[in-house]
Formats: C-alpha cells, sequence, structure tokens
C-alpha cells in the first residue's frame, strides 16, 4: 500500500510538473490555486533546437518496426516449414 502512494504521488508530481509553467512547479506542484495548464514544456522539447525528441521518436520508430517485422517475418516461415515438411527429428521439437 505504501508503494503504491509513493509511486503514484511521483508519477502525479511529475505529470503535473509537466503541463505547468516553471514559477509554479516552484511554489509546488500541489497548489492548486491560480493553476495554469499548459502544453509549452511538451512543445519546447518537442521542438529543442540541441535535443529534440521529435528525432529520437524517429529514431525509435526506424529500430522497432524492422526488429518487430523481421523476427515475425523469420518465425512465420519456421512454422510453414514444421507444418508443412517432413524432416528428421521433427517429431523432438512438437
Amino acid at each position: 500500500m505504501g508503494y503504491s502512494l509513493a509511486v503514484d504521488y511521483t508519477v502525479h508530481g511529475g505529470f503535473m510538473a509537466s503541463i505547468r509553467p516553471l514559477s509554479e512547479i516552484l511554489s509546488g506542484w500541489w497548489n492548486f490555486q491560480n493553476m495554469n495548464i499548459t502544453p509549452d514544456n511538451y512543445i519546447n522539447a518537442w521542438t529543442n533546437e540541441q535535443v529534440p525528441i521529435s528525432r529520437h521518436m524517429i529514431n525509435s520508430i526506424l529500430i522497432a518496426i524492422p526488429s518487430t517485422i523481421i523476427p515475425i517475418f523469420t518465425a512465420s516461415l519456421a512454422a510453414y516449414c514444421f507444418a508443412r515438411f517432413s524432416f528428421p527429428l521433427k517429431t523432438c521439437y512438437s
């Protein structure tokens, strides 16, 4: 129970800090009076000139898609061979 509350407190605090201006975060993210919700932190992170998250997202997609498709394709070829063809020791694997 305590671990759950600590994780919830941390995740909630991180989210609240991400959607509020720095001046409000410094006065405490748990203060809800005069709360200004803004997507500026996300926009700044996405379009940052030095380290743009958009480039990291493209890199992740370029790695994730082939690393998902290639094993699925290879496994489907192997499954077809196991289902269709007869070969020695075929029964050892099933």
